[in-house]
């Protein structure tokens, strides 16, 4: 069943691809858990990981920053430097030409600048704050057997 998220449809098959992306590192860190109950908690946290990832996207497209395009064709070609096969790039970023990677690079620029921008004025957090979220919130922490 489809989601709809400010008018963008979201397919079951995007949460699918997310939890595949997610599922060794997931299972690995939680092997002891019942599989149903993991399986279910995977696919919780891969829609919850799509729909940040939508609303973060639609929020740089109305208010995000606006990048130069000489910054977005030397980002490109620094990536293709990272490629022996120069074909390969299309593959690997399901993109039929530059211009389609180019939007990627672009999104994927504006994402990371607009969050720079929201994080810039946080606080990092005391060794005593650290402590004593940890000491509230042990059970988070642990894992399997002890």
């Amino acid at each position: 069943m489809a989601l709809i998220v400010n008018g963008e449809r979201v397919e079951d098959a995007l949460i699918k691809e997310e939890a595949e992306r997610l599922r060794p590192e997931y299972e690995r860190v939680f092997k002891d858990q019942i599989a149903e109950e993991r399986e279910a908690q995977l696919l919780d946290w891969s829609k919850e990981n799509v729909l940040e990832r939508i609303l973060i996207n639609q929020e740089v497209r109305r208010n995000g920053p606006q990048i130069p395009k000489e910054e977005i064709d030397a980002a490109l070609a620094k990536l293709k430097e990272q490629y022996a096969d120069p074909e390969k790039i299309y593959e690997d970023f399901d993109g039929k030409d530059d211009a389609k990677i180019k939007e990627g690079i672009e999104l994927q620029m504006r994402v990371q600048r607009k969050l720079e921008g929201v994080c810039k004025d946080l606080l990092e957090p005391s060794k005593a704050a650290i402590r004593e979220y940890y000491d509230r919130n042990k059970e988070q922490f642990t894992y399997g057997a002890v």
